[in-house]
């Protein structure tokens, strides 16, 4: 059941509506429901592999509870220190075993091609890949980053098992994000509070933001990326580099999309959560860049992969290997194809490199007296930041290695006459083009509104109510019309809810 079919809003408004009516203690075993029907309308073994990294992570976390119980009374008694160093080592194997467990399943079902490709064409590879669960990059790293806290101590260990079952599985988020933490979801369950008028009105805003993004922009901008990277002999030179710039922007729309949606489903039940991007085409360096795009993402690496290797704090070369290092699983974890780890290796490289030269910046900055807050500065480094971000994302989209640098290849080819033939411009008539210029430049006013701190959404929500509705219907009605309008169009899936 996907977000952009009609079944996922019918559904959706049947579940806000029985849960806005719900009695109180009613509502998360309502909401648990709800998320258990929403995953196994993708398939029902899917939800045998949820159930396990559900009960595997609360169980370990409740365990850790009781050891830290036994902890404090041995303190409040200034004894049995031996007892305290096996509870310690007890909740050290109880981590280390919930973490190997959900980590070898995420790595064997991230492997599954692999296997897969070395099976004769029997039962054995077709089942695999029917079982291949949905959303398990995310669920799991939600999963996991609760009982890494736990661990730390840095986490309140949840008692109630249909609270947990919702953190890791809230139907929004299991999908494709945003990665949440327990300390932000878990007591919002508990509460269990409901919508209001203000979390409706919103909530309903950016979920229509979303569908703009996703339906209008994404699916068709899609149509010539697709069309290109099917056949780039065809296309080499100008189109194929318009194909390569505009796969940047499809991905955003498509996973920026994809965010909105969720967070708006969200909110239209009474529940805040993270924003996952923030303006990222606007970085200034590739650093930026990720503190901007997939931020959830970007956190729980920080957090849970970086700074245990060690972070900035063990000298400049440890720092430079952390960070090919994250970005390394970064790439293990969209895919395990060589293209995603030379994606992630590039993103890596981009930083290092970027620190290594930053004397020499700063001193080329000094010597021809550029002011780094000018606006020409800013742009440029604007400008060169994207399209380091757009090539390292030929790799990502590509299928192969074979592929990525065929495409890089045929960029060379240049045909002038292809500039003013229909080959450039083709694949999509003028009205449409028409449409995903508009759209783009509706995309930019939101992002640098929101880069200089202020929310489109807060804004339209504090208008009047007939600028309101004009506005709101106008855009389900783009939604409905162009939403669905075109040669060649089909709604695809979101480009995530691959990895």
């Amino acid at each position: 059941m996907q977000f952009i079919s009609i079944q996922f809003i019918i559904a959706f408004f049947v579940i806000a509506l029985l849960y806005y009516f719900a009695p109180r203690k009613l509502r998360p075993v309502l909401l648990l429901a709800a998320n258990v029907l929403f995953f196994a309308s993708f398939g029902p073994g899917y939800c045998v592999w949820l159930l396990l990294t559900i009960a595997s992570t609360f169980a370990a976390g409740r365990s850790m509870e009781s050891k830290r119980s036994t902890q404090a009374a041995g303190k409040e008694t200034s004894a049995h220190a031996d007892i305290l160093q096996q509870n310690r080592h007890k909740k050290q194997r109880a981590l280390a075993l919930c973490l190997i467990l959900n980590i070898g399943i995420l790595v064997f079902f991230k492997t599954s091609g692999l296997w897969t490709s070395l099976l004769p064409t029997a039962s054995g590879g077709s089942a695999l890949q029917i079982l291949m669960p949905i959303g398990i990059s995310f669920y799991t790293l939600q999963a996991l980053s609760y009982l890494i806290d736990c661990y730390h101590d840095s986490s309140k260990v949840c008692k109630s098992f249909v609270n947990y079952a919702l953190y890791v599985s809230f139907f929004p988020l299991i999908l494709a994000g945003p990665i949440e933490r327990a300390d932000h979801m878990i007591p919002q369950f508990e509460k269990a509070a409901g919508p209001s008028w203000a979390s409706l009105r919103e909530g309903f805003t950016v979920a229509l933001w979303g569908y703009f993004l996703k339906m209008v922009l994404a699916d068709r901008i899609a149509i010539y990326v697709d069309t290109v990277y099917a056949s780039p002999g065809a296309y080499a030179g100008a189109p194929l580099l318009l194909a390569i710039l505009l796969y940047s922007l499809q991905i955003y729309c498509d996973f920026y999309g994809y965010s909105c949606i969720a967070l708006g489903c969200a909110r239209i039940l009474g529940f805040n959560v993270i924003q996952n991007f923030a303006s990222p085409y606007l970085s200034g360096s590739v650093a930026e860049f990720w503190r901007r795009w997939h931020i959830s993402l970007s956190s729980w690496l920080r957090d849970y992969v970086y700074i245990p290797l060690g972070g900035n704090r063990k000298g400049r070369l440890r720092k430079f290997l952390n960070i090919l290092v994250v970005f390394l699983v970064s790439g293990f974890w969209h895919g395990t194809g060589l293209t995603f780890l030379i994606w992630g290796l590039l993103h890596g490289l981009y930083q290092v490199i970027g620190s290594i030269l930053m004397p020499l910046r700063d001193k080329t900055v000094k010597v021809l007296h550029v002011s780094r807050t000018s606006f020409s500065h800013r742009l440029f480094r604007g400008i060169v930041t994207f399209l380091l971000v757009t090539f390292a994302w030929v790799f990502f989209r590509a299928n192969t290695i074979k592929q990525a640098f065929e495409l890089i290849h045929l960029l060379f080819k240049w045909n002038p006459w292809r500039l003013w033939d229909k080959t450039l411009t083709g694949i999509l008539s003028a009205p449409e083009w028409h449409l995903v210029l508009i759209g783009l430049m509706i995309l930019l006013i939101v992002d640098v509104m929101k880069r200089r701190g202020r929310s489109c959404a807060c804004w339209f929500l504090q208008q009047g109510s007939v600028l309101r509705w004009i506005v709101l219907i106008a855009g389900v009605l783009t939604v409905l019309t162009c939403g669905v309008w075109g040669p060649g169009y089909n709604v695809a899936n979101f480009i995530y809810m691959n990895f």
